[in-house]
């Protein structure tokens, strides 16, 4: 029965290399585009099981790639996912050898994976001979089917592309994780003064499990210098913006607060994530897909654009996200 297995494997461009336990290489000899990891296994680790690591050979040293997790059971299941890369393509294993490959900056921890869902993500990798992509189940074998699958693509991401005047129509690939709903704030600041928010996200007491950004638009009738930044404070008496929610059908509202000035005191700034200098009447556009904060306990300032000095203008900021509850 196992030489069966074996060979059918084999015939399907799978070939497994066992390990002493749980994960266990599985080198996959399909030619791209479209790949199978896995289909209809179970949640454990191993063979039989959705957790292990697959050695793919890219179509192009300059690879993006699209990973798709299908949870066909009736429960939320989670997973890690790391992304591993070499320029040695002599190497062929990874368990026991990971000293031989690079962990790629899109590595991603407690992926959730909602019950009847598929969560996408979108990596490129630049200059690989050699790929694995490892996954880590939470699962068991007694939870079922799992499937994975990949397409190899530069495209830039996983999704829908519209027209190009259209704004694209988008997975928050970067993130890979069930979301619920996309919302978007906006507000405009005449004149602000150095530390001025123009826009800013914070959570309540109550606080929230997950928030994922995905792009922030910033315009200014005068030029100058507009950050978006990372917040280490609420600061204080601030004006409430209200959010809107794209939903296209019983829209839920937002977990989180968006505010704009006037505040009594502003809130600090505890990390430049994009310094942006904003021509007059030129909007600039930031794909921040990819960054998120989860675990949030308490009312915490999260993120803003704001001005690190004087501005004479006006300056209009939107920030959209989406949110895991």
């Amino acid at each position: 029965m196992k030489q069966f297995l074996l060979s059918f494997l084999l015939l399907c461009g799978l070939a497994i290399v066992p390990a002493a336990s749980g994960q266990v290489d599985v080198r996959v000899n399909q030619i791209g585009p479209y790949i199978d990891l896995a289909r209809n296994v179970t949640w454990a680790n191993g063979p039989g099981g959705i957790g292990n690591n697959y050695i793919l050979t890219p179509t192009t040293p300059d690879q993006g790639v699209c990973l798709y997790i299908n949870n066909g059971s009736a429960t939320t299941e989670s997973a890690s996912i790391v992304f591993a890369i070499t320029g040695d393509q002599a190497v062929n294993s990874y368990a026991g050898n990971t000293g031989a490959w690079s962990v790629a900056s899109q590595t991603i921890s407690d992926v959730r994976i909602l019950a009847n869902s598929v969560v996408a993500t979108y990596v490129k990798l630049t200059g690989t001979a050699r790929l694995t992509i490892a996954i880590n189940s939470s699962g068991s074998g007694a939870v079922s089917p799992a499937s994975a699958f990949v397409v190899l693509t530069n495209s830039g991401g996983c999704g829908f592309a519209a027209n190009p005047a259209v704004l694209p129509l988008r997975m928050f690939a970067g993130t890979s994780f069930q979301l619920t709903q996309s919302y978007v704030a906006s507000a405009c600041v005449t004149n602000p003064t150095a530390g001025n928010v123009i826009v800013s996200l914070q959570s309540t007491a109550s606080g929230i499990p997950a928030f994922y950004l995905d792009r922030v638009r910033i315009s200014s009738t005068a030029a100058g210098r507009v950050d978006f930044v990372k917040l280490s404070s609420l600061g204080a008496t601030p004006t409430a913006v209200t959010i809107f929610n794209p939903s296209m059908g019983a829209g839920v509202g937002a977990a989180l607060l968006a505010k704009t000035e006037p505040f009594g005191t502003d809130p600090t700034v505890s990390t430049t994530v994009y310094a942006n200098n904003v021509g007059a009447n030129a909007p600039i556009e930031l794909d921040v897909a990819g960054f998120y904060q989860r675990n949030i306990t308490g009312a915490l300032g999260l993120v803003a654009v704001e001005t690190p000095a004087n501005i004479t203008g006006t300056i209009c900021a939107t920030i959209q996200w989406s949110e895991n509850r």
